[in-house]
């Protein structure tokens, strides 16, 4: 999903939508949630491969020290890690807010009401 445009994918998606929409009766296609579920699947790939690449950065030897203050594998470890994850996921939450702000193209096919017939 890093390498494929998003623009190769609309079609392909929106024909999927209305084939959910014509087999399970939910609207999907022409609604806020279809949108929502496109840029969360182009977007998932890019915030994995992100945040795997700053947790593998952190240095074994913080993580050791960690354990002998007292951290062990438990809640205080995950409070740790998720703590020093904030700026990762900043930076995150700006890209996506960036490309979904910039990505009218999604919002004019998925959001353009009940324009294919039944």
């Amino acid at each position: 999903m890093l390498v494929l445009p998003l623009q190769m994918a609309l079609i392909p998606v929106a024909s999927l939508y209305k084939v959910f929409d014509n087999t399970t009766g939910l609207q999907v296609f022409g609604s806020v949630i279809g949108a929502i579920i496109f840029h969360v699947a182009f977007g998932l790939p890019f915030g994995i491969f992100l945040m795997r690449n700053f947790y593998s950065g952190i240095p074994h030897d913080l993580l050791e020290a960690g354990r002998i203050d007292g951290a062990g594998s438990g809640p205080s470890s995950a409070r740790w890690s998720c703590r020093s994850g904030i700026p990762a996921l900043a930076s995150l939450a700006i890209f996506q807010f960036i490309w979904v702000w910039n990505d009218l193209l999604v919002a004019l096919i998925f959001l353009s009401g009940n324009t294919h017939q039944r």
